[in-house]
């Protein structure tokens, strides 16, 4: 797909916000963190739990005019991978690491934005910390519980069948890594 000049100026009215990285100390490693934009300020929790956070740039960002986007990469993920063993991630863990950000960038309230797994992990530390929560946006979310996940699952596989080797293929796919599904 071609980018025309008018797509690309409009495109540009969000890089006009340059993202600021620093990492944020939590226990044995440190999370990488990206903050861009101004406005009210927005925490983005990605999905997974094996991804990180940069498959919701180019989307997401689009919106730093308006929002202060705060994303981080989940304890284990992506540049938060430092010295983290598979036993050092746990739900717990994913929640106190939510408060390490909130308190890292002075926030008392803040927007939580979950995709997927990232939603789990909003609602849950919602439920613990009310009244840090202002507001919640759930993208895909996912189904919360292990039985619920588990039914999911078995359905999915039901549905697609054939299609998951095809859909592996066109994940594994490069078009499909650099946003152009």
């Amino acid at each position: 797909m071609a980018l025309t000049a008018e797509s690309a100026a409009a495109l540009q009215i969000y890089r006009t916000v340059e993202p600021r990285e620093s990492r944020i100390p939590a226990g044995k490693t440190t999370l990488y963190s990206r903050e861009i934009g101004h406005g009210p300020p927005i925490i983005v929790l990605h999905g997974g739990p094996d991804f990180d956070h940069s498959y919701l740039l180019p989307d997401l960002d689009r919106l730093a005019d308006a929002f202060r986007l705060i994303y981080y990469d989940q304890r284990g993920r992506g540049r938060s991978a430092d010295h983290v063993s598979p036993g050092d991630v746990t739900l717990i863990s994913d929640l106190e690491d939510i408060d390490r950000v909130r308190q890292h960038f002075h926030l008392r309230s803040v927007a939580l934005l979950g995709h997927s797994w990232g939603t789990v992990l909003a609602l849950e530390y919602a439920l613990r910390h009310p009244e840090r929560v202002s507001h919640m946006i759930l993208m895909n979310p996912a189904p919360a519980s292990a039985s619920d996940r588990a039914v999911f699952r078995k359905a999915y596989a039901q549905k697609l069948g054939a299609d998951m080797d095809r859909q592996a293929d066109i994940m594994a796919g490069a078009a499909y890594r650099e946003g152009d599904p």
